[in-house]
């Protein structure tokens, strides 16, 4: 025969819990749970295990579609087929700015995307956002690359030689003293307000 643990209670005066208190797992009657402030611990009634339990709508939730283990073995033999070649491409890698892949990754976090969200925008791996992010520039990656700029509005390659050599003629005189009026006025370059620096003129 059972008891209350605190008041003494037998199991057949009062109804006993199973409850967690400093001792371990103790029977308790309602009163001195409450009294207490003891958790009960609620094993479910028979009745309530062979309840059906709710089906959720795959067609309106879709986090509760289960993955299609087609989609992870696709997943995974793209990923290793990058992996196999994987190989540095050093000139695409030097026609890219310094610290690169730390531009890629703040534009990607500006915008509150994961790596994998990213990847799906562009319709590639993953694993190619992974690589470039960690600054390594596998080969056949200059498309990678182009989308990469067009997506998150970015410049990854160094300017042109021949734009490193142009530089405006400008009379800075004229600039400081200007309006932005003055400035929508003003007709567009022409090729003489260039100075060719690689020409040596």
């Amino acid at each position: 025969m059972a008891e209350c643990f605190k008041c003494g209670v037998s199991d057949e005066r009062a109804i006993l819990f199973d409850a967690i208190s400093s001792r371990g797992i103790v029977k308790v009657c309602r009163r001195c749970s409450i009294v207490e402030e003891i958790p009960i611990i609620r094993t479910p009634k028979p009745e309530e295990d062979n309840r059906p339990k709710p089906q959720v709508n795959v067609a309106r939730n879709p986090y509760a579609r289960p993955q299609k283990q087609e989609d992870v073995t696709l997943r995974n033999i793209v990923e290793r087929n990058f992996k196999q070649n994987l190989k540095e491409d050093f000139s695409l890698k030097n026609s890219l700015i310094m610290n690169f892949h730390w531009v890629i990754m703040r534009a990607r976090r500006a915008r509150k995307m994961t790596q994998e969200q990213l990847a799906k925008a562009l319709r590639e791996p993953e694993i190619a956002i992974k690589t470039l992010e960690i600054g390594y520039v596998p080969e056949k990656s200059l498309l990678l690359i182009k989308k990469i700029e067009q997506y998150l509005g970015i410049r990854l390659r160094k300017p042109e030689k021949g734009a490193d050599n142009a530089i405006i003629r400008a009379d800075f005189n004229l600039i400081q003293d200007a309006k932005i009026s003055d400035v929508k006025d003003m007709p567009p370059p022409s090729d003489d307000d260039y100075l060719d620096l690689s020409k040596g003129k």
